[in-house]
């Protein structure tokens, strides 16, 4: 039976003095990426090479100082790529960590629904692979990019997961939609993360149910982070 998840992530900065006028996005097929601007300028591109692990969204770019404020790959870390979607523990498979032998999501190549405007839309269909296994998913996928305001980019994540063999996932902290920080927003560096109870750091909001997580920190000469809001109606919120 079909489940269906939204992701929200939203980069952003103080909004005390943002100007609240949508600004125009755009998106582009680029090879083996969909590159996003806004007004012109890069937000984040989502890319899907077949190769890859997965799709994710790299860089994911803060809306004043255009540096990312997640990481593509960085030590301890490298198998966790910016902004991403997969898990662990799957039928004997791995859709998380390195390895495409031990499992891989792959892209059946994404389709722009809309390509400019106040917002854009991409389409994207995946299969759940591993060499001599059953395919344990397909999933469906709908990305919806807006930019309400100067300070606030919003990525609107849906995907619906389908079983298309018998389906065994294992306890594992590693699961669903995730993001990696920068190095240099990181709580060592002087980043925070906070949940919607108000819980802070990794200590106090490890294994705890949130309907969101912000993390934020010093990002060149101003703060901005990313926001991972869960939507209400899912089934487990």
């Amino acid at each position: 039976m079909p489940t269906q998840l939204i992701g929200v992530i939203i980069a952003l900065v103080s909004v005390e003095h943002a100007v609240d006028a949508p600004r125009e996005v755009a998106a582009t097929l680029d090879g083996k990426q969909v590159r996003v601007t806004v007004d012109g300028t890069l937000f984040t591109s989502y890319k899907f090479d077949a190769a890859q692990k997965y799709p994710y969204f790299f860089p994911v770019n803060g809306p004043l100082t255009g540096k990312s404020v997640t990481t593509e790959t960085s030590q301890p870390y490298p198998h966790h790529h910016s902004l991403f979607f997969g898990c662990d523990r799957v039928s004997g498979g791995n859709y998380w960590q390195e390895g495409n032998d031990r499992g891989r999501i792959v892209s059946q190549g994404p389709k722009i629904i809309e390509g400019k405007g106040n917002r854009v839309v991409i389409e994207d269909q995946a299969r759940w692979q591993r060499p001599g296994a059953p395919d344990p998913f397909s999933d469906k996928r709908t990305i919806t990019i807006t930019a309400p305001s100067d300070r606030l980019r919003i990525i609107d994540f849906v995907i619906t997961l389908t079983a298309v063999s018998d389906v065994h996932i294992e306890k594992t902290n590693h699961s669903l939609f995730s993001g990696r920080i920068a190095p240099h927003l990181c709580g060592e560096k002087g980043g925070r993360l906070v949940n919607a109870e108000g819980d802070v750091g990794e200590k106090g909001t490890f294994g705890k149910k949130s309907a969101w997580c912000d993390y934020s920190g010093t990002n060149g000469e101003t703060v901005e982070g990313m926001a991972i809001l869960d939507w209400p109606k899912n089934r487990w919120s």
